[in-house]
């Protein structure tokens, strides 16, 4: 496995880059992190960041020998993709189940996090007083939706699919925690 060269471009407060640092950790890859400066708003964008994501400009942004991996679930694909489960052990540190199914499955569910569960959290932000409270109202509708279908799939807790982190569940965690401080 060769890990170095690794760098990720990050955001303190991103639950997309958070769910990177997850997955990195997970792996046990090593890597360094630059951080983009978070003190102004809007964020002032550094040149590495704007030429390794001209398209969005934004966080994440994983660079493995010199080349630019954009998005989160992007990028937490490239990772398994680039350093996947070699034997039976290392399963548990697979970030996709093995089956086509299941991982369709997972990959289905990690992105109705990913685009739900921000697109709420951006309304309870920008919204006020009664707009608030539906923009929380919606939110909660999407915890038991999700707590729903969780339970028709037979894999246990307390993960999506049992015993280890899934990519579902690496981009679940940062949304929620940070859902939380909002």
């Amino acid at each position: 496995m060769d890990h170095e060269h690794i760098t990720l471009l990050s955001l303190p407060p991103s639950p997309f880059a958070m769910s990177v640092k997850m997955a990195l950790a997970e792996k046990g890859i090593k890597y360094e992190v630059f951080e983009e400066e978070a003190a102004t708003f809007p964020v002032v964008k550094t040149d590495l960041l704007l030429r390794s994501n001209p398209v969005h400009k934004q966080v994440p942004v994983l660079i493995h020998r010199g080349l630019p991996v954009a998005e989160s679930l992007v990028i937490l694909e490239y990772i398994e993709q680039t350093w996947p489960a070699s034997d039976e052990l290392d399963l548990r540190k697979a970030l996709l189940p093995q089956s086509p199914y299941e991982r369709s499955v997972a990959q289905f569910w990690a992105d109705f996090c990913n685009k739900k569960f921000w697109e709420t959290s951006l309304l309870i932000m920008k919204k006020l007083d009664g707009e608030q409270i539906q923009a929380w109202n919606d939110t909660a509708q999407l915890y038991i939706t999700l707590d729903r279908e969780m339970r028709k799939l037979p894999y246990g807790k307390p993960f999506f699919f049992g015993e280890h982190l899934t990519i579902p569940d690496l981009v679940l965690a940062p949304l929620v925690s940070w859902m939380s401080d909002t």
